[in-house]
C-alpha cells in the first residue's frame, strides 16, 4: 500500500509527501525503494534518485534488474 502512495504523490508532482510515506515503511521493502527512486527519476531529480539507490545498497537491499535501468536513467539526467 505504501508503494502505491508513494506512486500516487509522484503523479501528483508532490516528492516531499512521498518521501514522508516512504520514510515510515520498513527498511529492506525492494517495491518502496523502488518506487520513491522512480518517483526522483520521473520528477527529473536525477542525483537524488542516485544516492538513495546507494543508500539502499549501503542497507543490504540489493537492487534488481530493473532497478538498474531506473538508475541508469537517473544518470542520464
Amino acid at each position: 500500500m505504501g508503494s502505491g502512495l508513494i506512486d500516487m504523490y509522484t503523479k501528483c508532482g508532490n516528492v516531499e509527501d512521498a518521501e514522508k510515506v516512504f520514510k515510515r515503511m520498513p527498511t529492506g521493502n525492494m517495491v518502496a525503494w523502488s518506487a520513491m527512486i522512480q518517483a526522483h527519476v520521473k520528477c527529473v531529480q536525477g542525483q537524488k534518485a542516485a544516492a538513495l539507490s546507494q543508500q539502499m545498497q549501503r542497507e543490504g537491499v540489493e537492487p534488481d534488474p530493473a532497478m538498474f535501468v531506473t538508475v541508469l536513467s537517473a544518470c542520464a539526467m
